[in-house]
């Protein structure tokens, strides 16, 4: 009997021990070994901006968060020397990450969500099945279809999004496949400024551009209105200057001016830079004189916005009536149309 009962008491205590572990647990607990030395590390949501947090650095971190764990999530260790970027599919409860910080961020072990890794095989397998091209094959438009529909109710479904529109962009059919099952994605994701769902309804709804409602700043800063003229055709350039796309496109479309010009098309740039300086030091280095225009600094007059632009570069051609001729992220597919 006393031996049952030493044994029932030390039962009771390990029972204790581990449920006060458990307890222990915050919502996010980072465990980074280290071989530099760190200052402080950034936690933030992305898709769904609930999350701000700015922590000194320690070799065990317990965090509690604001909200529930179901996002994609930047956790940024700055240093001395710089920032470190980390950016994590996430979901779950009482989150464990384990790793080292070197010169990058390297991930050993994630407990407790099974979107990380589900997030990491999405990766893996599409990377094997898509190519450079923008050509899609129907295996990988039915493996991303799959992939929205399995995960329609979580933000990821916004990362498989941006990659069907990537491909997708140019096929209405293909979008419309998309855009059923997109609708039934939550309120609050379906209408996250990240999210490519508006993109695509107005891809598939939307036919012209009405360019004369807008105001831009032209080149001496000033507001002024773009206008069409009868009888040409416009190529409008939706870019920035820290865009590297933009900029390697900008170097092969400034030789291919007079292309363009036989076919009666004008350029005209819409920049959606805000520092005007750095703008126009940009144009005037490498002297690309079309005519070219910053969107306007408040985001909900831009142009940008009402059209639902958010990847860049995005070239739309268009008639000197609005008439939306070809829609895409791609120069050459431009070029394609042209021959």
């Amino acid at each position: 009997m006393k031996k049952f009962l030493i044994l029932a008491l030390f039962s009771v205590i390990i029972t204790s021990c581990q449920s006060e572990r458990k307890k222990e647990l915050s919502d996010l607990n980072l465990y980074f070994e280290s071989d530099i030395e760190i200052d402080s590390v950034f936690i933030s949501n992305i898709t769904q901006d609930r999350e701000f947090q700015f922590l000194p650095f320690s070799n065990t971190m317990n965090i509690d968060l604001n909200d529930s764990i179901n996002d994609l999530y930047n956790i940024n260790f700055y240093t001395k020397n710089g920032l470190i970027m980390n950016q994590m599919w996430l979901d779950g409860k009482q989150l464990q990450i384990k790793g080292r910080i070197t010169n990058k961020a390297e991930i050993d072990t994630v407990i407790g969500s099974s979107l990380y890794y589900k997030a990491k095989d999405f990766s893996k397998r599409y990377k094997k099945m898509s190519s450079n091209s923008s050509k899609i094959s129907t295996s990988e438009n039915e493996f991303l279809l799959q992939e929205l529909e399995a995960h329609i109710e979580n933000p990821f479904s916004i990362h498989v999004t941006s990659q069907f529109l990537n491909k997708n962009m140019q096929d209405k059919e293909a979008l419309k496949k998309a855009y059923t099952i997109l609708n039934r994605q939550p309120e609050n994701i379906k209408n996250h400024l990240f999210n490519d769902f508006k993109k695509i309804e107005n891809l598939l709804t939307v036919n012209t551009i009405d360019i004369s409602k807008h105001r831009f700043y032209n080149t001496s800063k000033e507001l002024s209105g773009i206008t069409f003229s009868e009888g040409k055709t416009y190529l409008i350039d939706f870019w920035f200057v820290d865009c590297k796309p933009c900029v390697k496109d900008h170097k092969y479309i400034s030789k291919q001016l007079d292309k363009l010009k036989a076919n009666n098309i004008e350029l005209i740039g819409v920049s959606i830079d805000r520092d005007h300086s750095k703008w126009m030091n940009y144009l005037d280095s490498n002297s690309y004189n079309w005519a070219n225009f910053r969107d306007v600094d408040n985001y909900d007059d831009r142009l940008t916005k009402h059209m639902y632009i958010s990847t860049f570069p995005t070239y739309m051609l268009v008639d000197n009536q609005g008439n939306i001729i070809k829609n895409t992220n791609d120069y050459k597919d431009i070029e394609e149309h042209l021959k």
